[in-house]
């Protein structure tokens, strides 16, 4: 049986985003969130938002961006802090701060700029971006330059 939980659009939540790549430094996703009022899921009466994500990595960058399908679900308290990337390949033995731009489309443009860390695990490294304060519900692009 699925637990199923209630979400108030009064309380803050925080999410963790999980971006693994596939072997062509690929990934898709997305996040459904309703009012939990009406039966018809994503129907007209209710309250919903969709956001898909796609992530890839071009060169010494990976990427994640996000698209929001319908936006009549209040997201203001429901914000991303923290995003790992699974999956990469690594050029370097780890230990690399990696180098972060966020781009909020929302928020005017606001562009905010940070440091995340990378380590190697077998054959793959992973990339902890946190310490964010992103609305899942707004549009964002997310730059991380991993090998330097």
């Amino acid at each position: 049986m699925q637990k199923t939980e209630s979400v108030s659009l009064g309380e803050e939540r925080e999410y963790e985003l999980l971006v693994v790549l596939d072997e062509e430094g690929k990934a898709t996703g997305e996040v459904f969130l309703d009012d939990g009022e009406v039966l018809e899921m994503g129907g007209e009466l209710s309250e919903w938002i969709r956001v898909n994500f796609k992530s890839k990595v071009d060169g010494k960058t990976v990427s994640l961006n996000s698209e929001v399908v319908n936006g009549k679900f209040g997201t203001e308290k429901m914000l991303v802090k923290k995003v790992v990337f699974l999956g990469l390949r690594p050029d370097s033995k780890g230990g690399v701060a990696p180098v972060f731009v966020l781009q909020q489309w929302k928020s005017g443009g606001k562009i905010v700029r940070g440091r995340g860390s990378y380590s190697v695990q077998g054959k793959f490294g992973v990339a902890v971006i946190d310490g964010l304060s992103q609305r899942i519900g707004a549009k964002f692009e997310l730059l991380v330059k991993i090998y330097q």
